[in-house]
């Protein structure tokens, strides 16, 4: 499985921000399918390019905000009035 990822330029900076639309499965060592979650926005010359990189493992214990409290252990904190 893989990430497809399109690069966005940050204003007055060389850094660059990959913004992740969704993911491509393999099948038979080709590219078989691609689910996109977000459409991807043409750059200044109107095209459009996608990467794909190598799906990363989760840590173990860890959840899709890199942490590694649940859900519902964050909602139940209390807050201070």
């Amino acid at each position: 499985m893989y990430d497809v990822v399109q690069a966005k330029k940050i204003p007055n900076s060389d850094k660059t921000k990959w913004i992740n639309l969704g993911v491509a499965f393999e099948k038979e060592g080709r590219i078989s399918s691609v689910k996109l979650d977000a459409l991807p926005i043409p750059d200044e010359k109107g095209e459009i390019w996608l990467r794909l990189f190598e799906k990363k493992e989760k840590k173990e214990g860890m959840n899709s905000f890199g942490s590694q409290r649940s859900t519902s252990e964050m909602l139940d904190d209390e807050i201070p009035i």
